[in-house]
């Protein structure tokens, strides 16, 4: 099964290392990117992610707005912040937005991939 990847990042080389880390699994693929939660809001309804990796910082509605806005609109689409806070209190607040990982950018290249492949099963 192929998973079908949005990645949402104000930070436009972020969206070529997620593509750089996803490559070698020709089961994920970056279907689309995002620069702010707005529009991140606009390709899930019309493209229907399986995944969305969310940043938590951008500008017009930050991560958890849009993470509780994704889940509202497809509650099929499951929620990954890849972000740079890795604060226990954010976390927390990651996982009651509906989010189901938090991974930090700094260990993005080992723990990616793997927080996908969890998210699909749960």
């Amino acid at each position: 099964m192929e998973v079908r990847i949005l990645v949402v990042d104000d930070f436009l080389p972020w969206h070529r290392s997620v593509a750089s880390i996803l490559r070698d699994n020709p089961k994920m693929q970056v279907v689309s990117t995002a620069v702010n939660g707005l529009e991140a809001l606009t390709k899930v309804i019309d493209l229907r992610p399986d995944v969305v990796l969310l940043d938590y910082e951008m500008p017009v509605l930050d991560g958890l707005k849009t993470a509780t806005e994704i889940r509202r609109v497809s509650p099929s689409t499951r929620v990954i912040f890849v972000t740079a806070n890795d604060s226990p209190s954010f976390r927390e607040l990651a996982f009651q937005s509906g989010a189901l990982g938090v991974v930090s950018k700094l260990h993005a290249v080992f723990q990616l991939r793997c927080a996908i492949e969890k998210s699909m099963r749960a």
